[in-house]
């Protein structure tokens, strides 16, 4: 018994997600559904990045740790596996996952990236940070009220 099923996780060999998907999709086709997960398998938050880390689209109508469980278990995710771009999961996630990887992510990451930027200006001591932190602020937002519809 489980409540999510590691389909993408953070090797790049084949017989790690290859497998995985084969039987998550064996399964399926005899009526064993489950929900799905992907994951870096990554220990802690240093050390060297590696791009082929698996990941997990949650959709989920709140970014809590309660919404997003409830979320996994009613299998409202899509997995990404970073290898070589793939998802796997229901098709109308898929869809949609492709949707903001292309349109959604990049924004948001580069958003992310240059606020953090600017924190660590301020943080620092940089002299106009304060001010570029009030130019930044609430972008993100209006980007995930752009996309998502709650």
């Amino acid at each position: 018994p489980f409540d999510a099923f590691e389909l993408f996780g953070g090797e790049d060999y084949y017989e790690q997600n290859g497998f995985q998907t084969a039987k998550y999709y064996e399964n399926r086709e005899n009526g064993i559904h489950y929900p799905v997960v992907g994951s870096s398998d990554s220990h802690n938050q240093y050390g060297d990045f590696r791009p082929y880390d698996g990941k997990t689209i949650v959709f989920s109508p709140k970014n809590e740790r309660k919404a997003l469980i409830a979320s996994i278990k009613d299998f409202y995710t899509v997995v990404v596996d970073c290898v070589q771009l793939r998802m796997a999961g229901d098709f109308r996630f898929i869809k949609y996952g492709n949707f903001l990887l292309k349109n959604y992510f990049p924004i948001h990451d580069e958003y992310c990236f240059e606020e953090g930027r600017a924190m660590k200006g301020y943080v620092t001591g940089e002299e106009d940070a304060a001010e570029l932190l009030k130019i930044l602020h609430g972008r993100t937002d209006k980007l995930l009220k752009k996309y998502f519809k709650f």
